[in-house]
């Protein structure tokens, strides 16, 4: 009886002893099986890479090199944005004022209700116009 009680203390120790690796199925040293994107160094090279400390390869695309209907949508947008912003007759809405209040956790009618936050709009976005668009469309259509 206590052979199998020292016996069952050593088992145990050594089970605590090395912890989750016993169910690990995988192995413990990677040599880079994946090479998706990157590429495989250790941490100190990577880490010398990073600090500029080693020079990087040039071994792939070093910038971001855009298509031409790329190029052609991205000035597009822009121009578009940009004439939006320097237009005097684009109204601009405030923000409304938003209450946040925390129900705190209770039961009712054997039920419980955890704890929560509810959001009130206190007042309404407003619409901030230039006096261009305060006139009617008629009063533009006479101008």
């Amino acid at each position: 009886m206590r052979k199998t009680g020292v016996i069952l203390k050593v088992l145990v120790f050594v089970f605590l002893l090395g912890g989750c690796s016993v169910f690990n199925p995988y192995k413990d040293k990677f040599s880079c099986p994946i090479k998706e994107d990157g590429k495989c160094v250790s941490m100190s090279t990577a880490y010398k890479e990073s600090k500029g400390e080693i020079g990087l390869p040039q071994s792939g695309p070093t910038t971001n090199q855009a298509t031409p209907s790329e190029d052609h949508y991205r000035e597009a947008f822009l121009n578009k944005m940009t004439t939006l912003i320097e237009a005097p007759s684009v109204p601009v809405i405030t923000q409304p004022q938003v209450a946040r209040i925390l129900i705190l956790p209770y039961e009712a009618e054997n039920r419980f209700y955890s704890e929560r936050y509810v959001y009130l709009l206190l007042d309404r976005p407003k619409w901030v116009l230039s006096s261009v668009n305060l006139s009617s469309p008629q009063e533009k259509q006479e101008k």
